[in-house]
Parts: C-alpha cells; sequence; structure tokens
C-alpha cells in the first residue's frame, strides 16, 4: 500500500475507538506529588455511522496551575490499519509536548480487535487569566474499502421472454460495501439485468463520507475483479489486464485527487457475454487509502 503525503493543515465494520484518556496529578502542599483523579468527562471527537473511527476524549472537568497530566491515546480497530500516527501538534497552555514519549505515536500495523495504547505526559504551567486551554489532535492511518455488486447478463430469448411478462427485476440484484469515510460506488448506463450481446458503462464514483481527509487516491490503489460475464472494452482512469482473473482485472492507472470530499468519476464499457439462460455473478472492487483526522478538545482552567 502506498502511503501518500500528509496534507497540511491551516482536521461490514465497527469503529475504530480513538481514546483520550487523562489522569490529573496534582502537586499538594508539602511539594509531594499526590494523585487526583477529579471528575472527568467525555468528549466525543469524531464518530457517526460514515466512520470507521470513534475519537472520544475523556479529559478532566477542569485544569489548573502546576498540574501533570498522564495521558493515553488507544487505538482499537475492527479491521487491520497500517502505518497510524498520531500527534498532539498544538497542546495549548500544557507543556512538555516536545518529550520523547510525546513524539513517538506510530505503530506499523494494529490488528483487527486489538487494543495498541500510547502514553503521553504533559505539565500545566501558569495559565495567567486564560479560561480554558485547546489541545489539538491529528491522525494518520492507512484503510481498506471495498464493494462487491451483482453483474446479471440474460440471453435473448430469456431476457425478451421477461420484459414481456414484466418479470425482470425477478432477478435479484444486490451491493454490499464496508463502513468506511472512503464510499466506492457502481451505477449502471443500463438496469439490471443486462442483454447477451449488448455494450454497457459501468460508472464508478469516490466519495469521501467521513469527518476528516482524503485528498488523492493513489496509482494502483483501486483493483476491480471483473467477471467472467463482461467482457472489458475501454475504461478511463484504469489499465485492463485479464491474467489471473475469468473477466480480467482493471487497476487504477493515475493519481485521483479529492475535491470537496469527491474525485472525478471513472467510466468503463463493457461487452456483455452471457454463458447460459442466466448468468448471475459478480464485479468486486478495494481500494486503499490514507485518511487523516484534526480535531480540538477544550479543557475549562479553574483559577485557583
Amino acid at each position: 500500500m502506498k502511503t501518500q503525503s500528509a496534507r497540511k493543515f491551516a482536521g461490514l465494520s465497527l469503529p475504530i475507538v480513538f481514546l483520550l484518556v487523562s489522569t490529573v496529578m496534582i502537586a499538594g502542599c508539602t511539594g509531594q506529588s499526590n494523585t487526583d483523579t477529579g471528575s472527568t468527562k467525555d468528549v466525543n471527537v469524531i464518530g457517526g455511522s460514515t466512520e470507521d473511527t470513534t475519537i472520544t476524549a475523556k479529559v478532566p472537568e477542569f485544569a489548573r496551575k502546576d498540574t501533570d497530566f498522564n495521558w493515553q491515546l488507544i487505538v482499537q480497530p475492527s479491521s487491520a490499519i497500517k502505518d497510524f500516527r498520531a500527534e498532539i501538534y498544538d497542546a495549548g497552555l500544557f507543556q512538555g509536548g516536545d518529550s520523547a514519549e510525546n513524539m513517538n505515536l506510530y505503530e506499523a500495523e494494529i490488528m483487527a480487535n486489538r487494543t495498541k495504547a500510547f502514553s503521553l505526559r504533559y505539565r500545566m504551567g501558569d495559565p495567567g487569566l486564560a479560561e480554558k486551554t485547546d489541545i489539538k489532535i491529528r491522525s494518520f492511518y492507512s484503510s481498506e474499502t471495498s464493494i462487491a455488486t451483482t453483474v446479471a447478463a440474460l440471453s435473448e430469448t430469456e431476457y425478451f421472454h421477461r420484459k414481456a411478462t414484466g418479470t425482470l427485476d425477478a432477478i435479484p440484484v444486490a451491493t454490499t460495501t464496508t463502513n468506511n469515510p472512503l464510499r466506492l460506488s457502481i451505477s449502471w448506463s443500463d438496469a439490471m439485468p443486462l442483454l447477451d450481446k449488448q455494450e454497457v458503462q459501468m460508472y464508478v464514483d469516490y466519495k469521501n463520507n467521513g469527518e476528516g481527509y482524503i485528498t488523492t487516491l493513489e496509482k494502483n490503489s483501486v483493483v476491480f475483479n471483473i467477471p467472467s460475464n463482461l467482457q472489458a472494452v475501454r475504461c478511463d482512469d484504469y489499465t485492463l489486464s485479464t491474467i489471473a482473473q475469468p473477466g480480467g482485472t482493471m487497476t487504477l492507472s493515475k493519481t485521483l485527487d479529492f475535491v470537496q470530499k469527491s474525485a472525478k468519476r471513472s467510466t468503463c464499457t463493457f461487452a456483455v457475454k452471457a454463458a447460459g439462460t442466466i448468468d448471475s455473478q459478480s464485479i468486486s472492487g478495494r481500494a486503499s487509502y490514507l485518511y487523516e483526522t484534526d480535531s480540538t478538545v477544550s479543557v475549562p482552567i479553574i483559577q485557583r
């Protein structure tokens, strides 16, 4: 999987849980450090039905002068992710963000349903008269999304018989996709089922439904397996191959840029080849991508 460069900021799956946990350690009057968990609150930073990542911040109700914070970043993916990286790129009024433990927030791969915890440590100095401070969190990881949809091809005799009897729509057609921020979708110039020997166009759309950022899909990052009841004629943005797949494969041959959360549509032309009266198969695709999030968590400051 090729990882694109991180963008500069001026921010069938269960979610990845990305949890920021804070423990408050307050220096006592005797000069010794005492642990005081205090009251905490949960802040939902990123989440929802279109995300494969939920970011929740568990932070204290307030911060105050001379307070140490031991944080953890806890990552729990529902499917394997690669090149996970997180950074507190702006710790607000907290100090110590350049320490070694706060800089090495990287894991090459986190397997599905496993937990990876990163430890951090910051200190609140003298906040002056500030009423709150903001913690800015950026994360990056590589993920995959997939789609599969029915391609039903009918012989001429079967097609026109069903058309005459009004039963064309009785042929089952289904589409399955994974629940990721990147959503692939497939549509056709003609309704299913398809007529043998006709030429049809397939349209592939790419949309970022998440709250984070996808800037590009890199060359070779999207691959479709073509069923044997379709013969590829030509395909914008893709290289066609007949190796190791009955109908061949199509592989993204250029970089696609996202503008306003979408990349340009790709169009492919196929000739329909029904092997029998009803030839029902599926076309499937998989795309790998880099996902970025940028989030802010506010912590109130108490003046005492």
